[in-house]
């Protein structure tokens, strides 16, 4: 990451820090900051996808939903590394950023947000972020269908938040 890119990156996520921790209405959960940060597109993260999407063509005419979350998964498996957030990271949210996950690692949470960018960039709607405890995962609907993907099973689920 280039010097001129860290700052505006770093100045992006200090004025959204005073934001939120200035605004009485803006709870503290995950969900809260990434509505906040929008996750939105990102040319690496469409590379990424469209890659995977090549991946789960069949005859050139057909994707399969199972094949598409199966690869996101494989793809954060094999290429983010797993870490615990520091406090710089936890304090400006810089950790909640997809492209800071995909280039530094990150725990469960950016995994979920890199995820689910992966998957809005593949044009899948109806994307859920999901909390356990102290483990953060994601759900998508297949047909009538919540799957979850990153979960704990045998945890409960605290809440469930629609995000795309």
């Amino acid at each position: 990451m280039r010097k001129n890119d860290f700052l505006a990156l770093l100045g992006t996520f200090l004025l959204a820090s005073i934001i939120i921790f200035s605004s009485k209405s803006i709870s503290n959960d995950i969900v809260t900051y990434i509505l906040f940060l929008n996750i939105r597109d990102h040319p690496e993260v469409a590379s990424i996808a469209e890659s995977i999407r090549q991946k789960c063509l069949f005859n050139k005419i057909y994707i399969s939903e199972e094949c598409l979350f199966y690869e996101v998964e494989n793809f954060i498996f094999e290429n983010v590394s797993y870490r615990k957030d520091t406090i710089i990271e936890e304090t400006f949210k810089i950790h909640k950023d997809p492209l800071y996950t995909l280039k530094y690692g990150g725990d469960c949470e950016g995994m979920a947000i890199l995820a689910i960018d992966i998957l809005k960039s593949l044009g899948r709607k109806n994307l859920y972020l999901v909390r356990q405890d102290q483990h953060i995962c994601w759900g998508a609907m297949v047909g009538k269908s919540l799957r979850l993907y990153g979960c704990d099973l045998s945890k409960p689920i605290n809440f469930i938040r629609r995000v795309g």
